[in-house]
Order: structure tokens, then C-alpha cells, then sequence
């Protein structure tokens, strides 16, 4: 009877060391994390400070925290680099996309991280930069940026990022169960539009008529008490610039405007001997 009850003693024990030597071992062992890292246009990518790769890059990698630094295949030298710290879940896939531009104002990208909560169900929150960007889920408005936390149902959504003088952002998302999705988002300025310059107007233009003389005097002011300044022929034509109601005399230009005689000619000749083309 002794026998049999150390002999139980003694299984119970090793069935207890064997359930906590596996509890150590998987408590114990690296947690990995799947990363994936898109950009354009393409960039070497820096883990930890170490060059891994080139993007599209994939990997899965031990660790909670890592440090990424992209940066962009410019032969110009224009485009900034980015660097941005994420966090690994165990199982699930980080993401980063980017795209580079001169300035930080018209880059964009987003971040996409996964924490464990304690929840049965699938939680999302969004951070946008700047912040204050409409937050619309499957065509529904949910409110602004930063919003922290709200419900999904698992699976793929479509959210819109909306705000006033930033390009508009669409991006597919797939919440999971068990896990709140960090989504960080940064918006690109929309370019300033170029004002579309008035076509301009055809000048109206005058002719000159026959007279009794052959020539066609251009005085300073309308009427014969106007000095003198030139005289035109019969054929020519002159820019109209103005119409004379008192005495019917025509304003014309009557020499452009060039370096040095910024205003140009300008004179008055007889309403009686011109046509307005």
C-alpha cells in the first residue's frame, strides 16, 4: 500500500515538473512578429540601425519594440527619409507604408499595429497628422482624429480620412479579434491649384479710311485745337483705345508700348476717316 501511494507521489510529481517546464519553455521562448514595409518609390530599410533590405520588404522578427528608418532610392536627393518606431505583436503582421516627397507636408504614409486587449471583441483606434481629419467607416461618420477606441466587427473595413487642404486618404483595414488595431496615418497637403489664366480678348482695332489729303493727322487731344504728333496713311490699323462722345474722334495707339516708352504713342484722329474693326 506504501509502495503504491510514493509510486503515485512520485508520477504526480514528474507530471508537474513536465507541465512546468513546458509552461517555462513557451513563457520563455522568442515571441515573433510579422513586418511588412511598402514605399515610393523604393527604399533601403534600416532595423535597429542595421540595413536589412529593400522595399517591398517582408520580414518576421523577435522583439516588442524595433526602430525602422526608410530610406528613399533618390537620385535627386530631394526626397526625406523617414524613421519610426513600431511595435510587435506575437502573430500578427505590423505594417508600414510611405510616400516620400521633398518636404514633410506632402509626404504621407500610415502605420498599422496590433496590441492584445482583453476583449472578445475587435477595437480600432485612429491618430492623424495633423489631427482633426474626419473618420469615416464603411461610408458612416464616426467622428475626428485622435479617436480612441472604437468597436469593430472582425474583418475588412473600408475607412476614409477626410480634412480640409489634405488629399483625401482611403485605406482597406482588417480588425481581429482579441486586438485593438493602432492605425497612425500621416496626410499629405493638397497642392495649391494653379489659377487658369483668362484667355485674352482680341483688340478691337481701327482702320484708316481714305481722306482728301491721303494722310490722317493724330493729334494730343480730340478735336483740330489738339497738337499734332503724327500723321497715318490710308490702310493702317491702330489698337482702339477710346471713343471721343463729344466730338466723335477716336483715341488710338498709335506706337506700342517698348523699353524706354512705357506707355507707348497714344493720339486722337477724326471719327469721320476711321473704321472700328
Amino acid at each position: 500500500m506504501k509502495k503504491a501511494l510514493v509510486i503515485l507521489i512520485v508520477t504526480i510529481s514528474i507530471i508537474c515538473l513536465c507541465v512546468m517546464v513546458l509552461f517555462l519553455i513557451n513563457y520563455l521562448k522568442p515571441k515573433y512578429g510579422g513586418i511588412l514595409i511598402n514605399t515610393s518609390p523604393t527604399a533601403s530599410v534600416y532595423i535597429n540601425g542595421k540595413l536589412t533590405g529593400k522595399t517591398p520588404y517582408t520580414n518576421i522578427l523577435n522583439g516588442k519594440e524595433i526602430t525602422v528608418r526608410l530610406v528613399p532610392d533618390d537620385a535627386t536627393g530631394s526626397f526625406l527619409a523617414y524613421e519610426t518606431k513600431v511595435k510587435l505583436a506575437p502573430g500578427m503582421q505590423t505594417v508600414i507604408q510611405r510616400s516620400f516627397a521633398s518636404s514633410d507636408e506632402f509626404s504621407s504614409g500610415e502605420n498599422l499595429e496590433f496590441i492584445n486587449i482583453d476583449s472578445n471583441t475587435a477595437k480600432l483606434s485612429v491618430n492623424t497628422y495633423p489631427p482633426g481629419a474626419q473618420i469615416i467607416v464603411n461610408g458612416v461618420s464616426k467622428g475626428f482624429s485622435p479617436f480612441n477606441i472604437l468597436d469593430l466587427p472582425p474583418g475588412a473595413s473600408l475607412l476614409t480620412l477626410k480634412l480640409a487642404g489634405y488629399l483625401e486618404k482611403t485605406l482597406t483595414i482588417n480588425t481581429q479579434k482579441k486586438y485593438q488595431l493602432m492605425l497612425s496615418v500621416k496626410l499629405a497637403k493638397a497642392p495649391e491649384a494653379t489659377p487658369t489664366p483668362l484667355p485674352e480678348l482680341p483688340k478691337k482695332m481701327v482702320s484708316i479710311l481714305k481722306t482728301p489729303t491721303g494722310l490722317l493727322r493724330v493729334r494730343t487731344e480730340p478735336g483740330l485745337k489738339g497738337e499734332e504728333i503724327a500723321q497715318v496713311t490710308v490702310g493702317e490699323e491702330y489698337e482702339y483705345l477710346d471713343t471721343d462722345v463729344a466730338t466723335g474722334w477716336v483715341k488710338i495707339q498709335y506706337r506700342k508700348k517698348a523699353a524706354g516708352l512705357p506707355n507707348g504713342i497714344e493720339g486722337w484722329v477724326s471719327g469721320e476717316y476711321v473704321k472700328i474693326l
